[in-house]
């Protein structure tokens, strides 16, 4: 083959060939943050690799299908200051996390405890309560009725990761508090989420997410604000088509990097 694909997480010494052909292209595919990839890995690896996919904008083939650009619709502008509906009818100031994987590089869990002792943070999922059931709907419903805040914390603080949580609920009735190193005010309208990392502790936090929920002119302005918003991938091929471009374009191409865990380690 051209070309072979490793998924950078799932590398060890018995599931690769001996050696690479110098024709041939071994590409390093991997979108979860280096903190997730290098668990129990040794390093005879290091030197294997002649093509990155990951997401970070260095790479080959860079993985940013996650990534939006989102801008006010035109038409939403004048119809946001007639906007009569109130949407926080029916709803508390509870927040909901919806997480399955409980111990993180970035501690979001801790940041969690400490918010949860100034308000109410609902946690469903493999960390907490079981979500309702399986139906791909029942997550939005649950939020609509319910809550006006949804933590989107990522599990580990990289520049540009981004995990595919926040996009998910964009259409839905309730604020998203993000915690993260991505650069959200570059993809979200001001005004459409709440950022951790501006609050100077989880209490801080906790006390503007409170006077939110005291005040349904505010809340409403948060939710006008993001249905306001129109949003398209910044890449919309699929990684499949992505490669296949690349490896046109690259055919005789030849190239090495020198060390891939480094690479994805800064």
């Amino acid at each position: 083959s051209d070309a072979i694909l490793f998924h950078g997480r799932h590398i060890n010494g018995r599931n690769v060939p001996l050696e690479r052909d110098p024709r041939q292209k071994w590409v390093f595919y991997e979108e979860d943050p280096p903190s997730h990839t290098w668990r129990n890995k040794k390093d005879s690896f290091r030197n294997w690799f002649n093509i990155t996919a990951t997401y970070s904008h260095t790479s080959d083939i860079p993985l940013i299908q996650r990534r939006l650009r989102c801008r006010e619709k035109p038409e939403e502008r004048a119809a946001r200051m007639v906007n009569k509906v109130n949407y926080a009818t029916g709803k508390d100031g509870r927040a909901l996390w919806v997480v399955d994987e409980c111990v993180t590089p970035s501690q979001r869990e801790r940041y969690v405890e400490e918010l949860r002792k100034h308000m109410i943070v609902d946690v469903f999922g493999a960390c907490g309560k079981p979500l309702c059931n399986s139906s791909s709907s029942c997550l939005e419903e649950l939020i609509n009725s319910t809550y006006k805040f949804i933590l989107i914390f990522e599990k580990a603080l990289c520049h540009e990761y981004l995990s595919a949580d926040l996009s998910s609920i964009l259409s839905a009735n309730v604020i998203p508090v993000v915690l993260g190193l991505y650069d959200y005010s570059n993809m979200l309208l001001e005004g459409s989420f709440v950022e951790a990392r501006r609050f100077e502790s989880p209490q801080m936090l906790a006390q503007y997410l409170e006077y939110i929920d005291q005040n349904d002119k505010v809340y409403n302005k948060y939710i006008r604000r993001k249905y306001s918003m129109e949003c398209v991938p910044l890449e919309s091929q699929t990684f499949p088509c992505q490669l296949c471009h690349y490896l046109h374009l690259n055919v005789k191409t030849q190239k090495e990097i020198s060390d891939v865990k480094r690479y994805w380690s800064e």
